[in-house]
């Protein structure tokens, strides 16, 4: 899915994952060893109790060029990570 979204900086080591919500598209950043992590993957899909974001509140928003609104949402790891000062 080609998304209007700010590139992702290389160095973070951060993974972006977006799905189709139908009437919206939902995206979240997440750690690369989230992104590894079946937990991780489980929660995504509501299998599994809890989910890494609050899906009311995205941290970020778009629109995609069909008009329809990209939720944007970064799991805990990844804004640590973000918010890291470079060493």
């Amino acid at each position: 899915m080609d998304l209007p979204l700010p590139p992702l900086d290389p160095d973070a080591g951060l993974v972006r994952r977006a799905w189709d919500a139908g009437d919206h598209i939902v995206v979240e950043v997440v750690t690369a060893a989230e992104a590894l992590d079946q937990e991780a993957t489980l929660k995504e899909r509501g299998i599994a109790p809890g989910t890494t974001y609050a899906a009311d509140r995205p941290d970020e928003m778009h629109v995609a060029e069909d008009g329809r609104p990209i939720a944007v949402h970064y799991s805990a790891a990844a804004r640590q990570q973000l918010e890291r000062p470079d060493s």
